[in-house]
């Protein structure tokens, strides 16, 4: 699978300095159930919601987000930390909720200068209409999937991957332009952040 690439008798590979060991059969199990997980989950849940409420599961973050603030209300910055957005993919989000009446924005009374988005009463209603079908989406396909595991151990495995932490607080969060390989022609391709 690696091809030519230099390798020890062990199956080692020399990586910025160090000695990388392969992955045993069921470390390398685990890391593609992993990334069948990643990549199905977030479609099957988001595909129950759209059909429960219309709203993407980013959308109804959002809005779970505003629902527990204090005055239903947040400052956009620390709305996209918590919700895990890049600041473009935010504005995008939230230009469509204010355009179906779902939020609001406006200047900060504090300072004049950050962006304040506001729960609207449509925003809720549509909020408490999505909620049964993300709770029946998200029983079914991970937690009745997950009976007899310890739901402790299992989340703190978790939370070491994926720390609860806002992205830019995260080392390595920030995706970098790809660089084209050896004889390849134009710039980089740059991939995509979650929630753009």
């Amino acid at each position: 699978m690696l091809g030519a690439m230099e390798k020890a008798a062990d199956g080692s590979v020399p990586y910025r300095g160090k000695t990388v060991r392969p992955l045993t059969d069921k470390e390398q199990a685990a890391w593609r159930a992993l990334m069948r997980l990643l990549i199905v989950l977030p479609r099957v849940i988001e595909a129950d919601m759209i059909r429960a409420g219309q709203l993407t599961i980013s959308e109804y973050t959002v809005l779970m987000h505003l629902s527990e603030a204090e005055d239903r209300s947040m400052r956009m910055n620390a709305l996209a930390e918590l919700a895990r957005l890049t600041g473009s993919g935010m504005s995008r989000i939230v230009t469509r909720l204010e355009g179906e009446g779902l939020v609001e924005r406006r200047r900060s009374c504090e300072d004049g200068r950050g962006q304040v988005v506001a729960l609207t009463d449509a925003g809720f209603a549509q909020l408490e209409a999505t909620f049964p079908g993300h709770l029946a989406s998200v029983r079914h396909h991970v937690f009745d999937a997950l009976t007899g595991v310890d739901l402790g151990s299992f989340t703190d495995a978790l939370s070491r991957i994926a720390p609860d932490e806002p992205l830019a607080h995260l080392p390595n969060a920030e995706i970098p332009s790809r660089q084209p390989a050896a004889g390849e022609s134009g710039g980089g391709r740059r991939p995509r952040s979650p929630g753009n």
